[in-house]
């Protein structure tokens, strides 16, 4: 098995977490995650409002830590203009988000025709349709198979 498909380790790509987003907010979230599971599994009315509970207090405490963190920022740069021109920048002016991009069928189509039409020009003799049509008519139709011998085989 080693052979056919070696075992290799790959490097978990891992995002920086919210600064503000605390052990406890992790479990809340955990926590919400899995009361959102539980309702959709059992559609229970009492498990909709038990997830939507949980939502709310969860949103009102990460609103209540991002307010405490940005004022703690606020108050350690107060001295440095440049520092609090950055916060009020990056909190103002997030970076636009990428456009998206979509490839229509016509896209997708061109591509490959053009793939095609690259890899035929670097043949030096590609056949021509009339040429395949040619070999083609020389052979008889397939009308039926004929069984063969475990011996030819």
């Amino acid at each position: 098995m080693d052979l056919l498909c070696p075992l290799s380790t790959k490097c978990r790509k891992t995002s920086f977490p919210a600064p503000w987003l605390s052990d406890v907010l992790r479990n809340n979230r955990r926590e919400l995650q899995s009361a959102e599971r539980k309702w959709k599994k059992s559609q229970f009315d009492a498990d909709l409002i038990s997830y939507r509970t949980l939502l709310s207090k969860f949103s009102s405490d990460v609103t209540s830590a991002k307010t405490f963190f940005f004022k703690e920022k606020f108050k350690a740069s107060a001295q440095d203009p440049r520092k609090l021109h950055n916060i009020f920048s990056s909190l103002l002016n997030p970076p636009a988000p990428l456009a998206p991009y979509s490839l229509t069928a016509e896209d997708f189509t061109t591509f490959y025709t053009e793939m095609i039409e690259k890899i035929c020009q670097t043949f030096t003799s590609a056949p021509t349709s009339s040429t395949l049509h040619s070999q083609d008519s020389a052979t008889p139709p397939l009308k039926h198979l004929s069984t063969v011998a475990e011996e030819e085989v």
